[in-house]
């Protein structure tokens, strides 16, 4: 008799589930909704469903660069639902919204006196759904460098063979004890003997394996991953390199047969021997006035070939009398002003064998460059004492958006380096220099095991954003950044993919009262433009619900004066205010 009891009780909430679905739906002016299974669901097991059917989405363009599903997290039963925009990186790296600097300002504002939301008492999720040790060295424009130190601006290399500069550095964040990590070992595919290369992550982390990114967590044994590799100078073929050992080769060979071929069955490897060797022991090798008359042969055949700046100026050029002076010193009709660090670059290039144009200026502009790569379409400005000062700060932007519209690379190196650190600078150059003439590629090494483990302490996690290709060479292994492209606002057609699913989402929470935080989240539930400034301190309704807006917490991090945080206080007062009125749990 129990059992006939508890079944039609069952029955009874199933069916005032369905009927509160269908109300809710019919508020929202749904006309038509197809009757399935699912909504004979509980909301624990119709968000479950729902979340299970998300996984492996590709309805829009976020899917290239999503690494989980950010699907919401809280009471499947809350009457109170919150929601943003889309994840950040914190969020795509952990699967869970709200978990980086705004989502810890957005649980100090739910649990603040007077509102008294814990996280677990609410819904969150967005109206978009879409790790590793200090030592981890990513391969930049200065060589190997080890993650902790990567900079913004910094240039590093991505899956696609070029320099790309780092747009975003992972705020500081901890990975507490006990966290589930992976450790993925690889090695080459030739070289079964060679000591493999080991890197620990956290699961979700992508790699690019088999050409697709993949989570490490989902990486199996044997498995094709793809890894920076090297161009043997004798045999041609590409082979893996060690990451430990990339910089540090004489060589670029692939077996002790092609290395024995190169050194010692080669009279211009003999002879790149002897006078390596003699560079080595040999004090003062360098003739300074050879070289300032070697630089103005060169200016000299460039000016008979035509190819001289003077000899390419537009009308509009002319007319500028800055411009016209820029154009004599870079056909070598006058001298310019050599700055600090600028003459001992010059056997730097040289050394490296590139032809180079000193004090450049780009057409139809009056600024000058202090080296031009014309081949390569490189301009080099060397950064004297005086770039503290702010006139020179504004000049160096406006010289960095020029280059970009002629399509050059414009890199800026430190006097100081240049004059103390030659050798640095001449390998950076060297770098930069094989990514231009597409010298880097890759090859796939094997996977040779992957472990689960758990972090015996709390460590610190670091992750990195790239320009473009959201990607970058770690221990030589090519690993995704997590970074949602350019960390913009969704798309119209991102938001509506998603709609769907949020409108399923709320369909199963059946909430009483939804506070949305921002533009974006709002004016995309309201169907409006109208700005967030304008739509917060009200009562919007929404279905049988209320939508209440408020600022981002991403928006009070970037303008903490205490007018937003005070409107902020207020819409949060007014959506409890409307919650303990219209709550039914």
């Amino acid at each position: 008799m129990n059992g006939v009891v508890r079944a039609r009780e069952a029955l009874a909430e199933a069916l005032g589930a369905l009927g509160a679905t269908l109300r809710h739906h019919r508020d929202l002016g749904t006309a038509e909704l197809a009757l399935e299974g699912a909504y004979l669901l509980s909301p624990e097991e119709a968000l479950s469903a729902q979340e299970r059917a998300l996984q492996g989405c590709r309805k829009c363009k976020l899917c290239e660069g999503r690494t989980t599903i950010v699907f919401g997290s809280g009471h499947p039963r809350a009457e109170f639902v919150v929601i943003g925009e889309g994840p950040g990186a914190d969020e795509d790296a952990q699967g869970l919204p709200f978990v980086g600097r705004a989502g810890q300002l957005l649980t100090k504002m739910l649990e603040a006196p007077g509102v008294n939301f814990s996280r677990d008492e609410v819904y969150i999720t967005n109206a978009v759904k879409c790790f590793i040790s200090p030592r981890v060295l990513v391969y930049t424009a200065s060589g190997f460098r080890p993650i902790k130190d990567i900079r913004l601006g910094d240039l590093v290399l991505t899956h696609r063979g070029r320099f790309r500069p780092v747009v975003y550095v992972r705020p500081r964040d901890t990975l507490p004890k006990g966290s589930e990590v992976v450790r993925v070992s690889i090695r080459s595919r030739e070289d079964k003997s060679g000591k493999p290369v080991h890197m620990t992550v956290t699961p979700e982390h992508p790699f690019l394996v088999g050409g697709v990114w993949k989570r490490a967590d989902e990486i199996r044994y044997g498995e094709p991953i793809t890894t920076l590799g090297d161009q043997c100078e004798v045999c041609g073929r590409v082979f893996f390199v060690h990451y430990d050992r990339y910089e540090a080769r004489s060589y670029h060979t692939c077996s002790y047969r092609c290395h024995n071929k190169r050194v010692f069955h080669s009279a211009e490897a003999r002879e790149k021997v002897r006078i390596t060797m003699k560079a080595q022991y040999a004090d003062g090798r360098r003739d300074a006035a050879l070289i300032a008359r070697r630089a103005n042969e060169r200016t000299r055949e460039l000016v008979a070939a035509g190819l001289a700046k003077i000899q390419n100026l537009t009308t509009d050029e002319r007319y500028k009398g800055r411009v016209a002076l820029a154009a004599n010193v870079t056909a070598g009709f006058r001298r310019g002003v050599t700055g600090f660090g600028e003459a001992e670059l010059k056997p730097i290039l040289d050394r490296l064998g590139v032809t180079y144009i000193h004090l450049f200026a780009l057409p139809g502009s009056s600024l000058l460059y202090d080296f031009c790569l014309p081949d390569d379409h490189i301009l080099i400005e060397v950064r004297g004492p005086g770039f503290a000062n702010v006139a020179a700060q504004e000049r160096a932007a406006v010289k960095d958006r020029l280059a970009k519209a002629h399509g050059y690379l414009l890199l800026n190196l430190w006097w100081a380096q240049v004059v103390d650190q030659p050798d640095t600078v001449e390998e950076i150059l060297g770098r930069i220099l094989r990514n231009h003439r597409h010298e880097y590629v890759f090859v796939e090494a094997e996977v040779v095991s992957v472990e689960s483990r758990r972090t015996r302490a709390d460590f610190r996690l670091y992750n990195i954003g790239v320009e473009e290709d959201e990607s970058y060479v770690a221990a030589g292994v090519v690993s995704h950044n997590c970074r949602p492209p350019g960390n913009r606002n969704p798309e119209a057609e991102e938001l509506a993919a998603c709609a769907p699913v949020l409108a399923a989402q709320l369909g199963a929470l059946q909430p009483k009262v939804i506070l949305a935080l921002g533009s974006v989240a709002t004016q995309s539930l309201l169907g409006t433009k109208e700005p967030i400034g304008r739509l917060r301190g009200r009562v919007h309704p929404y279905g049988s619900a209320v939508l209440i807006p408020t600022f981002h917490p991403a928006f009070l991090l970037r303008n903490p004066g205490q007018e937003y945080k005070r409107m902020a206080w207020d819409d949060l007062k007014l959506a409890r205010r409307e919650y303990d009125q219209r709550r039914t749990r």
